[in-house]
Parts: C-alpha cells; sequence; structure tokens
C-alpha cells in the first residue's frame, strides 16, 4: 500500500477572506447562497433561497438594503422625538 502525502492547504489570500467576509446570503432567513457571487448579481444573475423561497437579484437585495437604512434613521429620529418630549427632571442639589 502507498502512503499519499498531500501538501499541506495554502494560507487563505486576502481576496478568498473577502469574499468569505461579503458572502451573498438571503436577507430574510440569512443562508448563504454558495453559487451566487457579486460579480453575477451585477450581471443581472439572481437566486430563489432553499430556505424561503424567494426570488433574489441584484435590485431587490439594494431594496432590502435601503429599507434597513431607512429603518435605523427613524427609529434613531423616533428615540430623539421621544427624549426631547420628556420632561428633564431635577437634580437633587
Amino acid at each position: 500500500m502507498t502512503d499519499h502525502v498531500f501538501p499541506p492547504p495554502a494560507p487563505a489570500s486576502p481576496s478568498t477572506e473577502f469574499a468569505a467576509r461579503t458572502a451573498i446570503t438571503c436577507p430574510l432567513r440569512h443562508l448563504l447562497e454558495p453559487t451566487m457571487t457579486q460579480a453575477l448579481l451585477d450581471a443581472g444573475g439572481g437566486w430563489r433561497c432553499r430556505r424561503c423561497s424567494q426570488q433574489w437579484d441584484g435590485p431587490r437585495l439594494a431594496t432590502v438594503a435601503a429599507y434597513a437604512v431607512w429603518a435605523l434613521e427613524h427609529d434613531a429620529q423616533k428615540a430623539a422625538l421621544l427624549n426631547a418630549a420628556r420632561p428633564v427632571e431635577s437634580l437633587p442639589s
């Protein structure tokens, strides 16, 4: 029997690490879609989530991202208005 010696795996390159951090996922179920890349999205590609069955593409993902930004800003404005409307409690002297 012959022993097969395989070379150790190469360390991750910066581009591999970047791709891992920017993986394409379903916004609803956060399920990684391994076959989808940013280049495919930019070219008009899309996919159907295996968990929620929603169809996703670049424009729809951009809409979800824009809504998330709006929701955060809206919540911050609402909190600021509520804090401004509260009476100031007097501090003990």
